[in-house]
């Protein structure tokens, strides 16, 4: 079974994600496809490592292999995401624009008005 994760309610036991505003981690962060994540790995490693030094060698190993591994991944995600450039997308809600940009899609509309606010039927007709 996966670890609880912090920023959803699964770690409070219910099953739904926590959205909008209450989730201490930004989907639109998860999401983005660019050089975003090396660096919030690396600021990971740089905090651990001051709080446990004794293990710092091993925190700096970790996050050379995860950048590693991410390169091999991001060059794999881009040649498949190439056939999809310039694709007309709709999203639930404004958590994929950073993911659009890197990858070539174009968010012509959003299923949810606002955030938080569910879609009238009338909305979602349109």
């Amino acid at each position: 079974m996966p670890p609880k994760l912090p920023y959803s309610s699964e770690a409070h036991g219910n099953s739904r994600p926590i959205h909008g505003r209450r989730a201490s981690v930004r989907q639109s962060t998860l999401l983005d496809g660019s050089r975003k994540r090396p660096v919030i790995a690396r600021h990971v490693a740089e905090k651990l490592s001051s709080v446990d030094g004794a293990h710092a060698t091993d925190y700096t190993t970790n996050l050379k292999q995860f950048e590693d591994k991410l390169t091999a991944k991001e060059k794999e995600w881009n040649a498949i995401a190439a056939s999809f450039r310039g694709v007309k997308v709709i999203t639930y809600h404004n958590s994929w624009p950073n993911f659009a940009q890197v990858f070539g899609l174009n968010i012509v509309n959003h299923i949810e008005p606002k955030p938080g606010i569910p879609p009238s039927p009338g909305h979602v007709q349109t």
